[in-house]
């Protein structure tokens, strides 16, 4: 598990962290889940995994971190690979698996990329595009906050299980929707900081 934090917090107190967040989650058949909703999180398979090498390098303007993590029931080894250039506040994130076990195994789900210590859905705008046959790349904005709920933690006793996602059509992963997009945070008169 790792948690992030943001650049200038203040060092915060461990029970008031926040969650850790894996950095991959991966389910596959016979391998259960922690949680018994329609989700693919807190998977077996994906808590076994543990740290097996790491390395960062400079490629010209790109920063790049590759974190290798292993199953020894299985014999699955992820890299997780993060890359971000220069000077821009961009993350991109990559995940390979390769099956280094003696046995097939069925892959169900593998998350792109699982980040934390973000600012409030509140203050969130999320950038995607619809993709659609002779109607390509049609960018659109709106705030995070329309598509994940505000829940009471206090009254709960529960993280929320919220989750913005979608999926292409048929063999095209980008039939529908570009399999990208951003989150850009506002100021806090509303204004979009970019502009």
């Amino acid at each position: 598990m790792v948690r992030l934090a943001r650049p200038g917090d203040p060092a915060t107190d461990p029970a008031h962290a926040g969650t850790p967040l894996p950095l991959v989650e991966i389910s596959a058949l016979g391998h259960g889940s922690g949680w018994s909703g329609q989700r693919f999180l807190d998977g077996a398979l994906g808590s076994r995994l543990r740290h097996r090498a790491h390395r960062g390098v400079r490629d010209g303007d790109w920063h790049r971190l590759t974190v290798e993590l292993h199953d020894a029931l299985t014999g699955l080894t992820v890299e997780v690979r993060y890359s971000s250039p220069d000077g821009v506040s961009v993350l991109r994130g990559e995940v390979l698996l390769r099956n280094e076990g003696d046995r097939p195994l069925v892959v169900q789900s593998v998350s792109s990329l699982l980040v934390g210590a973000l600012p409030s859905p509140d203050v969130l705008d999320v950038h995607r595009a619809r993709n659609d046959w002779l109607a390509e790349c049609r960018w659109y904005v709106e705030p995070l906050r329309s598509t994940v709920a505000r829940l009471n933690h206090e009254a709960h006793e529960h993280d929320s299980r919220a989750a913005l996602s979608l999926a292409g059509r048929g063999s095209w992963p980008s039939d529908g929707h570009l399999p990208m997009g951003g989150l850009t945070e506002r100021t806090e008169d509303g204004a979009d900081p970019r502009r």
